[in-house]
């Protein structure tokens, strides 16, 4: 990994967060906001509310300032801070720290199946009844399972059998539907896992860190909609006779 030229940064004004440090200044606590009481390392217990600045620096406690750095956690990182102090502040710069190329593909990777997995547990499924139902994992195994038992009873479910739509209405259903369901469904996954495919594939082939970092991988997903398209088939007007 390879530092890069940090751009101007901008400090930020103290805030209410506090840092404890050790005598060698490794930081023992926070960046967080100060507790109103802090157990000593000899046991006893000092109630930090009472104190002034001066008084709370001398234990080890300062306001925390850090420099604003702008970085894609994709493709970046930040160091560790390098700390400076002036009078009960001690102020942390980062420096941005760049990813090698095959990092960066990862890390895009990994977004791609946060987005994959959000789309199936999520979004939901659109079946031809109108209905959305649930095609997450738990929804499919629950759908397999469904299948296998309609196939088990020669597609013959008692009479009352329904299926639980995604916003929890029983949707009455024949052990034949449930098999359509099940099959619609997983299409459905199928066509979602090869358009994740498809896009790591593309990242993968690429060699440049800011082509991985601006890819697209929103596009071409399938669509969770199954309700069959409706269109009114346009009338002839009869035709006008002359008087």
């Amino acid at each position: 990994m390879t530092t890069t030229t940090q751009p101007p940064t901008t400090t930020l004004a103290p805030s209410t967060e506090y840092v404890l440090l050790d005598s060698s200044n490794n930081i023992l606590y926070g960046p967080a906001s100060l507790p109103t009481s802090w157990l000593n390392s000899d046991g006893t217990v000092t109630d930090l509310t009472m104190l002034d600045s001066d008084q709370l620096t001398a234990l080890g406690w300062f306001y925390w300032v850090s420099m604003d750095s702008s970085y894609n956690p994709l493709g970046q990182t930040l160091s560790s801070p390098t700390l400076s102090f002036s009078s009960n502040t001690v102020t942390a710069t980062y420096s941005v720290v760049d990813f090698d190329v095959t990092t960066i593909i990862s890390n895009v990777c990994n977004t791609v199946n946060n987005y994959r997995d959000n789309i199936l547990e999520n979004n939901g499924f659109i079946w031809t009844d109108g209905n959305i139902y649930d095609c997450g994992q738990s929804a499919r195994l629950n759908m397999a399972g469904a299948v296998v038992g309609a196939l088990a009873t020669n597609m013959s479910f008692p009479p009352g059998y329904t299926w639980r739509t995604m916003n929890n209405i029983n949707v009455p259903f024949t052990a034949q539907q449930v098999v359509l369901l099940g099959l619609s469904v997983l299409e459905y996954y199928v066509q979602v896992l090869n358009t994740s495919w498809y896009h790591k594939d593309n990242l993968l082939a690429l060699t440049d860190p800011s082509q991985v970092l601006s890819y697209d991988f929103t596009a071409g997903w399938p669509s969770n909609n199954l309700t069959p398209v409706t269109t009114q088939t346009p009338t002839t007007p009869p035709p006008t006779t002359s008087g």
